[in-house]
């Protein structure tokens, strides 16, 4: 066996070898980053639609006389399920974000139901303007602030005047 041969082949195969794989296991990372960032924001879409639905279930039922009677509001199931599976899909530099819309929602959804449209479509704008890229956490976190308060606010009573 010639020596001077062999180990100069050994070495340009092994190189050759974790060229590959590393070429392999970047492709995989991208293909992995670009399967979770469209799941990701399938889900986020769904977040959107759902408010905009919960938004015409409420108008609806106040439209029918919920608001003024001592009658639940319809149930919430499908936007709560989708803002669950946000959570649940999230990693790394979006659960801060996942995480403080399901706080937001719960606390409009404890809010008196006159005033939930009104938070749930700055929400919806939110995620919409986040996901985009078209705003930090930052600003989205001072939307979702607002549109907690928003919900908080009292309702005014007919023909008192106030808001």
């Amino acid at each position: 066996m010639d020596w001077s041969s062999f180990v100069p082949t050994l070495l340009a195969t092994l190189a050759g070898a974790a060229v590959g794989v590393a070429g392999v296991y970047l492709a995989f990372r991208w293909e992995s980053t670009a399967k979770y960032e469209a799941k990701l924001d399938d889900a986020f879409a769904d977040v959107i639609r759902e408010f905009a639905r919960r938004n015409e279930d409420l108008h609806s039922w106040m439209n029918q006389g919920g608001a003024g009677e001592v009658l639940s509001p319809p149930p919430d199931l499908a936007l709560v399920s989708a803002i669950e599976v946000v959570e649940m899909l999230a990693r790394g530099n979006d659960v801060p974000f996942a995480k403080d819309l399901a706080f937001t929602y719960y606390a409009i959804k404890n809010a008196d139901p006159r005033r939930q449209p009104g938070a749930n479509g700055i929400v919806a704008g939110t995620v919409g303007r986040w996901r985009s890229g078209a705003w930090s956490l930052e600003k989205a976190r001072e939307s979702l602030d607002a549109a907690k308060n928003l919900a908080r606010r009292p309702v005014a009573n007919q023909g008192d005047g106030t808001s």
